[in-house]
């Protein structure tokens, strides 16, 4: 689910520009490296959700550590609704 909403924002800036989409995937890795590399570093959202916040682009990637694991639940537009990836969280 998370891949189909990094596809639909790629898809929107891919169609504003091809440097609007580059700059979205450089800023998209490097919150996805964050993560990776500070799993507690980004706020608490919403019970053990964390929120990490795409710079300079109104996105959020919303996850959740489970021991070793980083999972994923959305690639968060901002503007959408915000209940809308929680049934992606077990």
């Amino acid at each position: 689910m998370a891949r189909r909403d990094r596809r639909e924002a790629e898809s929107y800036y891919g169609s504003e520009s091809l440097e609007a989409l580059r700059r979205f995937r450089i800023e998209l890795r490097n919150a996805i490296d964050f993560i990776a590399t500070h799993p507690s570093g980004a706020p608490v959202f919403d019970g053990e959700v964390r929120a990490k916040t795409v710079r300079h682009f109104p996105y959020s990637i919303l996850y959740k550590v489970v021991g070793d694991t980083i999972f994923i639940a959305a690639v968060a537009n901002q503007h959408r609704d915000p209940n809308y990836w929680r049934d992606r969280i077990g």
